[in-house]
């Protein structure tokens, strides 16, 4: 969702045209509707933290890793917000992933 708000406003559309847009449709994870505002008012205190939600990656990556399963998508998210935590957005809300590819973060 985060790469479909940068490649949509680097297109020129507003983030609030983007999630009306991606969100308003049969296919939304409700689970996004409820980050909707977060993302809009940049505002990420804590309902579940990254770098918890970065720790269960972690763990469901190595349960994969244990049982013979690929899951290269897990991997690509599961860096994703090790840059995100790096970046010192651990304590913040998982949403604030998307902060990774904003300039003004």
């Amino acid at each position: 969702f985060a790469e479909a708000l940068k490649l949509g406003t680097a297109l020129g559309i507003s983030e609030e045209v983007l999630c009306q847009t991606l969100l308003g449709g049969p296919a939304a994870a409700p689970f996004l509707k409820l980050k909707q505002q977060k993302l809009l008012n940049r505002e990420f205190s804590p309902q579940f933290p990254l770098e918890w939600a970065h720790k269960d990656l972690h763990l469901a990556g190595v349960t994969a890793y244990e049982q013979n399963v690929a899951l290269p998508l897990l991997h690509t998210t599961k860096e994703l917000y090790a840059q995100a935590k790096e970046a010192g957005f651990g304590e913040e809300d998982l949403s604030a992933v998307y902060r990774v590819f904003l300039k003004d973060k």
